[in-house]
């Protein structure tokens, strides 16, 4: 097995176990949209091979359950940032063709991937924050500071 199909196994399992077990893990915090920035940053900072951070909210109005969680992942893939949307939360899954058209609609390029039987989109081209924060607020209606669950792996947050 390569070392980048080891590290993505790596984040689709995180998110995984914090979705079937729904309890917070190593790493998961509360965030705000408004965080995305800095967040960001000190993943591309401070992070390697194998590093993320997810953004998980709901659409404004819509509890944080199963069925309207979505997962919003930024990390770091053969050295290369980029934007993920894994196809493994329902919200996810359902909004696929939605989230690849709004991507593309504003410029950026959709690569469809797939690594040890689960698939995602990944945009690794133009401003990943400003993509990530439109999502979010226009999207899914979120204001700047509605709160997000903030799960990092790898890296440092809040930074020292």
């Amino acid at each position: 097995m390569t070392a980048i199909a080891i590290i993505v196994l790596f984040i689709i399992a995180a998110v995984v176990i914090l979705r079937l077990l729904g309890k917070r893990i190593s790493g998961d915090q509360d965030g705000r949209v408004d965080q995305i920035p800095a967040v960001v940053a000190q993943l591309r900072a401070s992070g390697k091979n194998g590093s993320f951070a997810v953004f998980r909210f709901a659409a404004a109005g819509e509890p944080l359950d199963e069925a309207h969680t979505a997962e919003m992942q930024y990390s770091i893939e053969s050295g290369q940032l980029g934007l993920d949307w894994t196809l493994l939360a329902t919200r996810n899954i359902a909004d696929k063709e939605r989230i690849a058209a709004f991507v593309r609609d504003h410029g950026h390029a959709v690569n469809e991937r797939q690594m040890n039987g689960v698939d995602y989109l990944r945009v690794e081209d133009g401003d990943l924050v400003a993509l990530g924060s439109l999502i979010a607020r226009e999207v899914y209606g979120l204001a700047s500071d509605s709160p997000v669950d903030l799960i990092v792996e790898d890296f440092v947050w809040p930074p020292k």
